[in-house]
């Protein structure tokens, strides 16, 4: 910095000031712009240690989640964009769930802490302990953002989802229209709010439209569809909503195994759409939940106490939820594996 203000004949504290963001009502333009051009010129980038010691904030912002689908890593990557717009440096951290390492959710939220970090975005925790610690330690001292989950009765927090009545909705509405009435669905067996609330919204959603579900199909994460005898239920059915992208390609390959032609045979539709499906054939008709959108809103909640503040308010108008919340609402993106039924079908269905 001293380096900078000879080359500029200036004063240190004006750069001090001007390479902090400060100063704008003080310096011209010209100045700052000198200032910023010389800067670049010698190499000068901003130390977050130095920083923080004489602001005693960290920039930093803690994500648990874990990125191994297409969605999340849209969603992280919509995060990311938006809190480095602001300054903001996120530190992504992914829990163990699967190699035995014991890199438990609790642990990761307590070095984030440890780490004084200024917020905290967290996809549905699966660990009850690390929920009550996310509830009654983080949320008390930083802005605490979940995705698709819920904590009740937890101060300074806000939930950002899909609402999953509109999804569910605009996937039957297209079904519907094009003739169906023997819809399934497929989901998974595992707790969580998303989860249950679309099963839910799926049940709701039929009988609103006067149908019955032909079939409701929960399988535990990494299990084979074709070993739930699945094969068997699509027989039964002229249509299927699958509770994510990757279970619609799931059920696209246990029909085509058992016969079944798509989408003339069996139409189906699926929740996320793969920012890859251009290159797909067939281009599956999906429920794009926007994940972008939704890293940009976590993003907002987080650095913008006005933006939570509204949530709340929002919320206490409303009357519906205990937990403040916004919502990105999703489209239907028709692709090709959805089209008027053309199967007759005798049999009695499995439920």
């Amino acid at each position: 910095m001293k380096d900078i203000a000879k080359r500029g004949n200036v004063s240190l504290a004006t750069v001090s000031q001007v390479l902090r963001g400060q100063g704008a009502d003080r310096y011209s333009q010209a100045t700052r712009d000198k200032i910023v051009r010389v800067a670049n010129e010698l190499g000068w980038s901003p130390n977050r240690l130095v920083r923080g010691i004489q602001t005693g904030r960290t920039g930093m912002v803690g994500l648990i989640m874990v990125t191994n689908s297409d969605h999340w890593q849209r969603l992280a990557t919509g995060l990311q964009i938006h809190l480095l717009a602001h300054d903001l440096l996120p530190l992504v951290l992914q829990p163990d769930y699967d190699t035995g390492s014991n890199v438990t959710e609790l642990q990761l939220l307590q070095h984030l802490m440890g780490l004084r970090v200024e917020g905290i975005v967290c996809w549905p925790l699966t660990d009850r302990a690390a929920t009550d610690y996310l509830s009654s330690v983080c949320s008390r001292q930083v802005p605490v953002i979940t995705l698709d989950f819920e904590l009740p009765e937890a101060a300074n927090t806000v939930n950002v989802r899909t609402p999953e009545h509109k999804a569910m909705a605009a996937a039957l509405d297209h079904l519907v229209e094009m003739g169906h009435q023997r819809i399934g669905y497929l989901g998974f067996a595992t707790p969580g709010n998303w989860v249950i609330d679309r099963r839910d919204a799926f049940v709701q959603e039929m009988t609103a439209r006067g149908l019955h579900p032909v079939f409701l199909k929960e399988i535990a994460k990494g299990d084979n569809p074709s070993l739930a005898r699945l094969d068997a239920d699509l027989r039964n059915v002229t249509a299927v909503i699958a509770a994510t992208e990757q279970l619609a390609v799931s059920v696209w390959q246990v029909a085509q195994n058992a016969g079944l032609h798509i989408p003339s045979d069996l139409s189906i539709v699926g929740f996320g759409q793969f920012h890859f499906d251009f290159a797909l054939w067939p281009k599956f008709t999906s429920i794009n939940q926007h994940p972008e959108k939704i890293g940009r809103a976590a993003a907002t909640m987080l650095f913008d106490s006005t933006a939570r503040d509204r949530a709340r308010r929002q919320t206490n108008a409303a009357g519906q939820y205990a937990v403040p919340h916004i919502e990105v609402e999703p489209t239907l993106d028709v692709g090709q594996t959805t089209a008027p039924p053309h199967r007759k079908i005798s049999h009695t269905p499995s439920n």
